[in-house]
């Protein structure tokens, strides 16, 4: 089997992710291409038998580059071709005013990556797994660092793949 890994990362969170998942599928023998979209053309995508696609979220969404290259490769990509979605999204806190944290429904309205890349997809394409990871803003940062769990998650997304 062979999966072609497109991610995109601006702190190095979806770099790190990428290389774990890629070490996991190796080591059951899995033959693993890994790109930054920064670096990868999405109308010219390495043949595989299953495709990730990975970013961050920026206010609830993909990131920009990403959303055009999903866009862009899934219109290159046959009826029937399997993928995977991973999404990273920051950890709820408590809202700095009221201390309160947020409802499900406001996370939900924050955690729409994986919907909107499945929209973008289209129509004839299966998804074999989906994931999110969370990132904990240290100090109000973007730059924050993988949540506790992240390696679990990172886990049980390879093992849906396998």
């Amino acid at each position: 089997m062979k999966v072609a890994y497109y991610y995109h990362t601006k702190f190095g969170n979806n770099k790190r992710i990428a290389e774990r998942v890629s070490a996991l599928l190796q080591a059951k023998g899995v033959e693993v291409e890994v790109s930054d979209i920064e670096q990868a053309n999405a109308k010219n995508l390495a043949k595989a038998d299953i495709y990730i696609f990975a970013c961050g979220t920026r206010i609830g969404k993909p990131v920009g580059p990403m959303r055009r290259f999903v866009k862009k490769a899934s219109k290159n990509l046959p009826d029937g071709t399997k993928y995977a979605l991973l999404a990273t999204h920051g950890k709820e806190t408590p809202n700095k005013k009221t201390g309160k944290m947020p409802t499900p429904e406001e996370i939900q309205k924050y955690r729409r990556t994986l919907p909107i890349m499945t929209e973008l997809m289209g129509p004839g394409k299966v998804k074999v797994a989906e994931a999110q990871v969370l990132i904990v803003y240290e100090d109000g940062k973007l730059s924050g660092t993988l949540d506790t769990d992240w390696e679990q998650r990172v886990n049980a997304f390879v093992a849906k793949l396998l």
